[in-house]
């Protein structure tokens, strides 16, 4: 994930899902750990954005919507511009 301002998206991204971020070694990357060891989860890491960031805020890119049978699935932008889908399962989604 890149961010034009990483405590910024530290901060929204732990406040929003929970997630925790530490500072891997003397550059400027960080871990994302996205739920406890043991469990489905999918990590990742945030660098600093090279260049201008496309959007300010976070907004809904795409209301949730019902995927049968599955869940409900919806799309943000991130305060940085970044594309994050999130998925709510729920078999009794229609």
């Amino acid at each position: 994930m890149h961010a034009t301002q990483p405590q910024v998206l530290i901060d929204f991204y732990s406040a929003l899902l929970g997630w925790s971020f530490e500072k891997f070694g003397p550059m400027d990357y960080w871990i994302i750990k996205t739920g406890p060891d043991g469990q489905p989860r999918i990590n990742g890491g945030l660098v600093p954005r090279r260049g201008a960031a496309p959007a300010h805020g976070a907004a809904v890119a795409l209301p949730k919507m019902a995927i049968p049978g599955m869940g409900r699935l919806a799309y943000i932008l991130d305060p940085d511009g970044n594309i994050l889908g999130l998925m709510q399962p729920d078999t009794a989604a229609a």
